[in-house]
């Protein structure tokens, strides 16, 4: 499985990314701020998406 490291995936840019590289079939780790923006943009639809702070 390919891998993909995605900054700023709670934006609207970073967050469109994650969802298409989820898609495409990456294991997707996104970067966020603080983990409370983590837990706000936590989506069940997104599947394998793994969201650390910086």
């Amino acid at each position: 499985m390919k891998r993909a490291f995605v900054m700023g995936v709670t934006g609207y840019i970073g967050g469109s990314v994650a969802r298409r590289l989820l898609q495409e079939g990456y294991r997707v780790t996104g970067l966020v701020r603080t983990l409370e923006a983590s837990e706000r943009a936590s989506n069940p639809s997104w599947g394998g998406l793994r969201m650390g702070p910086c």
